[in-house]
């Protein structure tokens, strides 16, 4: 429509902080924290779509706000990170 102008947004997040590196790693209780100050930072953003990667800390840190705006998770394996090591690094950031 002539005249309206239409103003969409893409907001691209890390996984806040987790176990370890696995798939399956969960969050520590500081990255339970930084979800919910996640989801209370972007609770006005008029968020209508929320994709996440497959990995359980990915879907840990988006899944408050998404409960909060009722709103979907689509999960997308293309999302996934790549393996660069197989071993458990201390270091790994």
């Amino acid at each position: 429509k002539r005249g309206i102008r239409v103003t969409k947004k893409l907001y691209v997040i890390r996984h806040c902080s987790a176990i370890g590196q696995a798939q399956d790693a969960p969050l520590t209780r500081e990255g339970e924290e930084q979800a919910e100050c996640l989801a209370e930072f972007l609770l006005d953003s008029k968020i209508e779509w929320i994709v996440s990667s497959p990995y359980l800390r990915a879907r840990l840190s988006i899944e408050p706000l998404a409960k909060r705006l009722n709103v979907g998770m689509q999960i997308d394996a293309r999302l996934s990170e790549r393996v660069l090591s197989t071993e458990y690094l201390d270091n790994w950031s």
